[in-house]
């Protein structure tokens, strides 16, 4: 049975609502009579599974002939009234709807909520009541009243689980057990259908699922239709915890279409997933659909919380003919065709989404009309064709700028003249990852200096209309590795046993690129430095090794050096002495010298004078001068045979001020 059969059911379900008539079977000459005015608002509590009329319309009681209060019975009740009633239930329950009474009279006064949250069975967290109308042949609930409610039902084998006709409604909410459950209906879970029907909200429902939310139970169409100029309305929020999970439907998990059906907002939402996040259940056709002219549909972005739009038949979002919508922060991976495909459709922003593993492209823009799609900051990566694709004129075939040098700082290249272009890496040939923007001048040359993760640099155009390109051939941002190809060990070629050698490797080229790895044969102190130190404790003759590499192993070199190490005995320092003046005056420099005991101590001997003189430091003379008179102390401190010989001495000069002398010279005068 077509969609387009369901959807004048329904408003030929409404008008006869309307009309005060019980459509489809409905009792001979049952009519509702005029509601008596300004009854207060009511509560009635339906305490009975069966389908059956209100016994005396309009008095204010819900009661059947039975004495009991029915679901229609409570329905008919609320219309009597004068709106802001409330309906709600005794305990749980299962009603069938009888098929020869027929489709349940529309919700019409403002404000009439049905509220099944208070007989939530939580045990299994689920609804407590169920509606079946058992042979799909009418409309489960239709809201044709403003400002009213269903909350906690299960609806099921409906024509359309719920309709509504009317503005400002709640389905659903997050609130516990205030979700819906509305699944196994043969036309659309949710329609909302008709200029009239403005700024509702679905949230927190569970459409195309079975109680337990793991498996499908598909509605036979789309599980939410939004039509006929229905706008400003909202499926989820600003929250994930109001989205609704819309997955295993039979047609689109969402479609939206025809002229006025503008402005709807949809967040929050997991569409093709069960209630696990994980299962996948993807709806027959597209997760998302606009078609046949909607405008201003926001999909996530804003204020709104991202969606997460997986598995679906075809493409994740699909947008035909609808203009000026926005889809941002969403989830769109793993759908069988593309991940956003806009077909015919112009001045649609394509922003900060994660667009990923969808078999053929990330982003399909196709046709002549299919132009001013902006695209940017997205990350896509991991499809299995183009990340992005341009198709027929789609954005105008604008051309993807060209990557003439990329490297893990930036990257340059040609664009078209005065272009935005956005840059990105991928380890292939698409974008997963945005860094940033870069303007290309008036002859098309951009510059962009900011880190490149890699390994490969792409690139999109932007032009001053918005129409986004494809993405740039991808360039490698590695920067060639400089390999070594020869290294020399520079150091003495004798020593004693017992003192410390040292000895320095030098690579060429001068510019190998880092890091450089030095291998020493034997281990020295500082192996994998370039300075490394020996010490032998027995006379004779060492080769030393060194092998030097970068470039994981590409470049490689190696070096020998041998040094003689003679066998006698280090004479190590048992003492020092400082000479030089004990005192002096501000601003002259004076020397000491540190006079080592024995005189015949090895070389080489290490001078350390405290504080730093001002030349001589790390030799036996130092020298200084001081700015202010006053008693110094200097010292020194001397070591040798590997710091086994060590010394100190101290030293006091007192600094005076000086006498300032003035000399007068004769005056000489000249003659002509």
């Amino acid at each position: 049975m077509s969609r387009n059969f369901f959807l004048v059911l329904i408003v030929l379900l409404v008008l006869l609502s309307g009309m005060g008539l019980s459509p489809l079977g409905a009792v001979a000459g049952f009519a509702a009579p005029a509601a008596p005015e300004g009854r207060p608002e009511a509560t009635f509590t339906v305490d009975s599974s069966s389908d059956t009329h209100d016994a005396n319309l309009g008095d204010g009681n819900c009661l059947d002939a039975a004495g009991n209060c029915t679901l229609r019975a409570a329905i008919e009740e609320a219309n009597a009234g004068s709106g802001g009633d409330t309906i709600d239930f005794a305990s749980a329950m299962y009603i069938y709807i009888d098929s020869a009474l027929g489709v349940l009279p529309a919700i019409a006064q403002p404000g009439t909520t049905i509220d099944a949250s208070v007989v939530w069975n939580s045990v299994d967290d689920e609804p407590g009541v169920a509606l079946n109308c058992v042979t799909q042949s009418f409309t489960g609930l239709i809201l044709s009243g403003s400002y009213g409610g269903v909350h906690g039902l299960y609806i099921f084998n409906c024509s359309s689980g719920i309709s509504i006709v009317s503005g400002h409604n709640m389905i659903g909410g997050t609130a516990p057990g205030q979700r819906n459950v509305i699944s196994g209906n043969g036309g659309s879970g949710i329609t909302i259908i008709g200029s009239a029907a403005q700024y509702n909200n679905v949230q927190g429902n569970w459409i195309g699922l079975t109680l337990q939310g793991d498996t499908t139970s598909p509605n036979g169409q789309d599980g939410i239709l939004i039509g006929a100029g229905a706008a400003n309305n909202a499926i989820g929020g600003d929250t994930a915890a109001q989205g609704n999970y819309i997955s295993g439907n039979t047609y689109d998990g969402v479609s939206i279409n025809g002229t006025g059906t503008d402005g709807s907002k949809l967040g929050g939402n997991t569409i093709g997933l069960g209630a696990d996040d994980s299962t996948r259940l993807g709806n027959g056709y597209s997760g998302i659909r606009l078609y046949d002219g909607p405008q201003n549909t926001w999909i996530g972005g804003g204020s709104l919380a991202g969606n997460t739009i997986v598995d679906n038949g075809l493409s994740g979002v699909d947008i035909n003919n609808a203009h000026s919508s926005t889809v941002q922060d969403n989830v769109i991976r793993e759908n069988s065709l593309h991940g956003v495909c806009l077909q015919d459709s112009g001045y649609n922003q394509i922003v900060a989404n994660t667009i990923t593993e969808n078999v053929l492209k990330g982003v399909l823009v196709s046709g002549a009309t299919a132009i001013s799609n902006l695209i940017t900051t997205n990350s896509i990566y991991h499809n299995g064709d183009k990340g992005i694709a341009l198709t027929n004129g789609g954005n105008n075939n604008l051309a993807a700028p060209v990557i003439s040098t990329a490297s893990p700082t930036g990257a340059a290249g040609t664009a078209c003249a005065s272009c935005m272009v956005d840059v990105y890496s991928d380890n292939a040939d698409e974008g997963q990852t945005y860094h940033g923007s870069a303007n290309a001048d008036a002859s098309g040359n951009w510059v962009y200096t900011g880190t490149i993760s890699g390994p490969n640099a792409t690139a999109t155009n932007r032009d001053a209309q918005s129409n986004t390109s494809e993405f740039s051939a991808p360039v490698s941002t590695t920067v060639p590795c400089e390999p070594v190809n020869a290294v020399n060990i520079d150091g003495p070629t004798t020593g004693d046993v017992g003192v410390a050698v040292c000895f320095t490797a030098t690579v060429t080229p001068a510019n190998a690129t880092p890091p450089i790895n030095y291998l020493w044969d034997p281990v020295p102190d500082g192996q994998g430095n370039d300075y490394v130190c020996y010490t032998w404790f027995s006379a004779g003759t060492y080769v030393i090794t060194v092998t030097a590499s970068n470039c994981s192993g590409a470049g490689m070199a190696q070096d020998t050096h041998t040094i003689t190490i003679g066998g006698g005995a280090c004479v190590p320092v048992t003492g020092v002495t400082i000479t030089g003046p004990t005192s002096g005056l501000v601003g002259v420099s004076y020397g000491f010298n540190a006079v080592i005991a024995p005189a015949n101590a090895t070389e080489p001997i290490a001078y350390t004078w405290t504080p730093a003189p001002g030349s001589g430091q790390g030799t036996s003379n130092a020298s200084y001068a001081w700015l202010a008179a006053g008693t110094y102390p200097l010292s020194v401190a001397v070591s040798n045979c590997g710091g086994t010989g060590t010394g100190n001495d101290d030293h006091t000069i007192t600094i005076s001020a000086g006498t300032v002398y003035r000399v007068f010279l004769p005056l000489v005068e000249k003659g002509p």
